[in-house]
């Protein structure tokens, strides 16, 4: 008996390896997929999703974000998507996001290194998607250089260039590539980056794409926000919001026609870029309130953040018009989601300019007012 326990203990063995052979290679369902990260970084977790693209555009057949422990340097994601390619990156809590990457059906495997100031993400070309092989094209031919130059630049006429650069690079892979998703996903997560505004270079680009692509939901949710914000006026709009006494009010243009500018500003209470520059409306409102300027600040806190944007407001002394667009409902629908944004309008809801810095609107309101 003895003798024959090591021969059955080997005999286990064999068939345990053999059970995790099979479901290690069992095949995922159709629109599932797996991603197997190898990641070089020092925090202890790291989440999975679609950049800077907001959830309005995606639709429900899959999670918005993935978020889990890293193991021994590893982590494992695995969810449900639609039947197109999808656009991720990773985000570590103080490090930032990686490069962007493209997943299709089935399991893909991939080193991302945070350690690296470039937060590289590396597949091996034979586990490379369709996708990812077109991705790989447009950062050769000089996508990748030229968002990191956009990045180090501190001059506003080369940024603005760089991006007529970007925009045309991607439009022109549309031209030459109808069938792909990877310029769609970048356009849309340009889009949201850059505050949600109109981009005509994307608009004419579009009725490029083939007829496979226009039927999706990405497509034509994309495609509807873009014209929206083609014709984004606050003319006649009506926005349902709460005061700061929490009491539901309807806030329309038109309620200040006794100015003859106002500043919609929108931000949230722990947008440090908003406080910043809401800071520097103090000096000079107090000037301008009382010869027709006006500023109305929408507020996108959620509910639980109710007393956080009561109390900042108080202490920071801004003493102007304030609403609560709250949990960012109304905000969404006018294709806001980069903060701070503001628009300079007349009272008829007519845009004189947006996401005009305090330092050139005082220059604007001395020009009009002294």
């Amino acid at each position: 008996m003895k003798n024959k326990l090591p021969s059955r203990i080997a005999i286990i063995l064999v068939f345990l390896n053999l059970l995790l052979l099979c479901s290690c290679s069992k095949k995922l369902a159709p629109n599932h997929f797996q991603v197997i990260v190898k990641a070089n970084i020092e925090a202890n977790a790291l989440s999975m999703y679609p950049s800077q693209v907001q959830e309005k555009f995606l639709d429900a057949t899959y999670t918005f974000l993935y978020h889990d422990a890293v193991v021994d340097g590893r982590i494992h994601f695995k969810g449900s998507k639609p039947s197109y390619p999808v656009m991720f990156d990773f985000l570590v809590q103080g490090e930032g996001l990686s490069d962007k990457f493209f997943v299709e059906n089935g399991t893909t495997e991939l080193t991302v290194d945070f350690k690296n100031s470039d937060q590289n993400v590396f597949i091996a070309p034979s586990n490379m998607s369709q996708a990812q092989k077109e991705y790989e094209i447009l950062k050769s031919q000089g996508l990748k250089a030229i968002e990191k130059k956009y990045e180090e630049s501190d001059f506003e006429q080369e940024k603005a260039q760089l991006l007529v650069t970007r925009d045309s690079l991607i439009t022109n892979f549309v031209s030459n590539n109808p069938n792909s998703f990877v310029p769609l996903w970048l356009m849309i997560n340009n889009y949201a980056k850059q505050g949600s505004e109109y981009n005509e270079r994307y608009d004419l680009s579009l009725d490029k794409f083939s007829k496979e692509i226009q039927k999706t939901e990405l497509f034509k949710r994309f495609n509807k926000a873009l014209k929206d914000s083609k014709n984004l006026s606050f003319e006649n709009k009506e926005l349902v919001l709460k005061n700061m006494n929490l009491e539901e009010v309807t806030f329309n243009t038109r309620h200040l026609s006794n100015v003859k500018f106002i500043l919609l500003d929108f931000w949230f209470s722990e947008c440090t870029p908003c406080l910043k520059e809401m800071s520097q409306y103090t000096s000079f409102y107090e000037t301008y309130k009382n010869k027709g300027f006006e500023i109305v600040s929408i507020s996108t806190d959620g509910t639980k953040k109710i007393d956080k944007w009561k109390s900042t407001i108080t202490s920071k002394g801004y003493n102007w018009i304030h609403y609560l667009d709250e949990n960012g409902k109304e905000t969404s629908e006018l294709n806001i989601f980069s903060f701070p944004t503001t628009y300079l309008v007349t009272p008829d809801g007519e845009i004189i300019m947006k996401d005009v810095n305090a330092e050139k609107l005082e220059e604007f309101l001395r020009g009009q007012f002294d």
